[in-house]
């Protein structure tokens, strides 16, 4: 092994099975625990306590059969009482089997600034060392300097949602390049990181651009769900030097529980390795009865679109009822017509010969009727007309039996407790705040969106108190 102090000491070569199988374009995605490291601003998007843990097998095959491990472990949860934001805490450890350690002990805080833009910050404790053994002890290095050191490092992120679509992110990181040479000045160069995400109901797009040291990485990453358990991500990661990595993983969703795995194949770089592989597994506290939350909102939307094409179904029922009348008037008419053409009988001949001649200037005040279609085309347009109609009486019929399902789903879920989304006697909505609720917290019951506390404190500007504090039994108004 090659002791000497490089830079390369605690390079971002990613955490988790989740970010490093979209190929580490992950800082615009940073939804879970992972985001204390990979943008601690992600945090504000927890919707409860969760934890991670990792374990990873890197660059197996190596020609000298060295054996690298990492370990990671996390937990990330929103704050209570009278702090709002959110914070967080993880230790990675790299680990040369019997020659080299990087640990990594990390702190972080991230709050909303508005609806759209949250910031964070994470403190890092690092510490490098080397084994004790007769190679080390025998180099003047380590006898003078020791066998470790170790310094103080600080991230900050951003995360900016230009919609429900658009995420954009901005990561800085070792800010203050600490100082983690031995022997002279080693500084860790600071790695700058903007991110891109794009959201789709069942689909992920990613991408990052990093910038470290004179040198750059462009990632691309994708992540698909099916039947919203179970996921499927490709990445790819290249730099401007001979960097190339591949990447794949898949994820599985249990209730509160969660497991994923990422394989990493260098392709340039690094030659001679059988890829990287790891293997995640998450908990998230208070799953079940966020599932219930979400699934009771999901329900209500799908009432509302039901209820809505249910309308406009009745409307176009309605229409064409009116077509239809208006097409049979027509065949009467037509009929009427056609038997009025037909051959006068020889007294009606003679009666028209008696008539009274209509000179030719009344004649122009005579007003030809409006030609009827022939009965065929009538008879055909009406029994279009007709087979639309049933047709949208079966769809009404579907939303109407939709709705009774939604509604009878809705009986049989447990009654609602006190911080449940009520409606007060004047319209609108109201909620009541609950033992530990912060604005955060309640924003993202009532919309699925902690970012969105700031329309609350709005609403409620002469209720709350400073530093956005609510008591237990407060009643807000929900705009």
């Amino acid at each position: 092994m090659n002791a000497r102090p490089t830079s390369a000491a605690f390079d971002d070569i990613g955490l988790g099975a989740r970010s490093t199988a979209m190929g580490q374009a992950f800082s615009a995605v940073s939804n879970d625990a992972n985001a204390i490291n990979t943008n601690p601003a992600g945090l504000v998007l927890l919707k409860s306590p969760e934890l991670a843990a990792s374990y990873g097998k890197l660059y197996t095959g190596l020609g000298d059969d060295s054996k690298i491990g990492q370990g990671y472990f996390s937990l990330a949860f929103p704050l209570k009482k009278y702090i709002p934001g959110f914070m967080g805490a993880s230790w990675d450890e790299l680990r040369l089997a019997d020659a080299y350690c990087e640990t990594v002990f990390s702190g972080a805080y991230a709050a909303t600034v508005s609806t759209a833009l949250s910031l964070g910050a994470s403190l890092k404790y690092l510490r490098k060392s080397y084994v004790s053994d007769g190679y080390t002890e025998s180099d003047p290095l380590f006898t003078k300097n020791g066998y470790s050191k170790s310094g103080l490092a600080l991230d900050l992120g951003g995360l900016y949602r230009v919609n429900d679509k658009y995420t954009l992110a901005l990561v800085l990181k070792n800010i203050n390049q600490p100082d983690m040479g031995l022997g002279g000045a080693d500084r860790l160069p600071m790695q700058v990181r903007t991110g891109l995400a794009y959201r789709l109901k069942k689909s992920l797009l990613a991408m990052d651009i990093s910038f470290k040291g004179g040198g750059y990485d462009v990632s691309i990453g994708a992540e698909r769900t099916l039947q919203q358990k179970y996921l499927f991500r490709l990445g790819f990661l290249a730099g401007n030097d001979s960097k190339r990595n591949v990447s794949l993983g898949f994820g599985s969703r249990f209730g509160a529980v969660n497991f994923d795995y990422s394989f990493m194949l260098p392709i340039g770089g690094i030659s001679g390795v059988t890829g990287s592989h790891r293997l995640a597994f998450g908990f998230k506290f208070g799953a079940a009865e966020q599932a219930a939350e979400d699934e009771a909102r999901r329900d209500a939307q799908a009432v509302q679109d039901a209820q809505a094409r249910l309308s406009a179904q009745e409307k176009q029922i309605e229409a064409l009822e009116r077509k239809i009348k208006a097409q049979e008037d027509l065949a009467v008419r037509a009929a009427a017509e056609a038997a009025a053409a037909k051959p006068a009988a020889p007294e009606a001949a003679k009666a028209a010969v008696v008539q009274p001649a209509v000179s030719s200037e009344a004649a122009v005040h005579v007003i030809a009727p409006e030609p009827v279609k022939a009965a065929p085309a009538i008879d055909a347009d009406l029994e279009l007309l007709k087979a639309e109609l049933e047709r949208s009486r079966k769809d009404a019929d579907n939303f109407k039996e939709r709705l009774r399902l939604l509604e009878e789903k809705g009986k049989k879920r447990p009654a609602a407790q006190p911080s449940a989304v009520q409606a007060p006697e004047g319209g609108g909505k109201a909620y009541v705040v609950q033992e530990g609720d912060t604005l955060e917290s309640i924003a993202g019951k009532v919309y699925g969106d902690t970012t969105r506390w700031q329309a609350i404190y709005k609403a409620n500007a002469g209720a709350v108190g400073r530093g956005g504090e609510v008591k237990p039994g407060q009643t807000l108004v929900i705009p």
